[in-house]
């Protein structure tokens, strides 16, 4: 193609073993993250420490990211 790309396609998301789709985005996986630690009652240093570690975020993202996630579920968004 004339831009450099190969295609245009929508990427379909993998599926795990179950069949259901794995996130994708940084904010799908901390989406999953934070709401799992929210269940289990786990502080937002152990979130965010979460955050870098299994997302891969830095820890100022990490910060942001739980601010984010926070507020959206104050709102009932999440």
């Amino acid at each position: 193609m004339a831009n450099g790309k190969t295609s245009n396609a929508v990427k379909q998301p993998s599926r795990s073993h179950s069949g259901n789709p794995q996130p994708q985005t940084k904010i799908d996986k901390t989406k999953v993250i934070y709401t799992n630690g929210r269940k289990e009652g786990l502080a937002r240093k152990a979130i965010i420490e979460a955050f870098i570690a299994e997302a891969g975020l830095t820890r100022k993202g990490s910060s942001t990211y739980y601010q984010l996630l926070k507020t959206k579920e104050a709102q009932g968004k999440l």
